[in-house]
């Protein structure tokens, strides 16, 4: 069954879901049994009451959710910016004589390093341990490219493109 065009945008936001479903639980568990009983002629069972205020609990337990993953997307999005400078400096100390065992010896010195080093792949592990591979025809050194591409399988993983 398809959902109406607006109806489907104005939950897209989880934002607006989570404030809506707030409202709505806290609107049932505000207005009194007396109130039921003249409108609709019967009071909320208590059961009913004990899911609707687990349904609110949960819609707070969400925002908090989205505020913590909101400041780890940030915190990843920085990280990712840093390990690229990082990798852009070393470059810069690397003179074009220069081989890949210096590459690897500049980058494992920097330090940005050790936060990028437990999310780096085995390949890549691998490259710097093996750091004197000569690539002709590029102004970047193998370790260092390895290092690239790990960054942007992480940037992919984690969403930020």
């Amino acid at each position: 069954m398809e959902i109406i065009p607006s109806v489907k945008s104005f939950f897209k936001d989880s934002w607006i879901t989570h404030m809506f479903g707030l409202i709505i639980t806290s609107m049932l568990l505000i207005i009194p049994d007396s109130w039921f009983v003249g409108v609709f002629g019967c009071k909320i069972p208590g059961l009913w009451k004990l899911g609707i205020f687990i349904i609110f609990i949960i819609s707070i337990a969400s925002i908090i959710n989205d505020l913590i993953s909101c400041d780890n997307k940030k915190q990843k999005k920085d990280n990712v910016v840093k390990w690229r400078n990082m990798v852009n400096e070393v470059i810069k100390k690397q003179d074009k004589n220069e081989n890949n065992i210096k590459a690897a010896v500049y980058l494992e010195r920097h330090k940005d390093y050790y936060s990028l080093r437990p999310h780096l792949s085995k390949a890549t592990f691998v490259q710097l341990c093996r750091a004197r591979e000569f690539t002709l025809g590029s102004t970047i050194s193998p370790p260092l490219k390895f290092i690239l591409d790990d960054i942007d399988r992480l940037e992919k993983k984690w969403g930020l493109i």
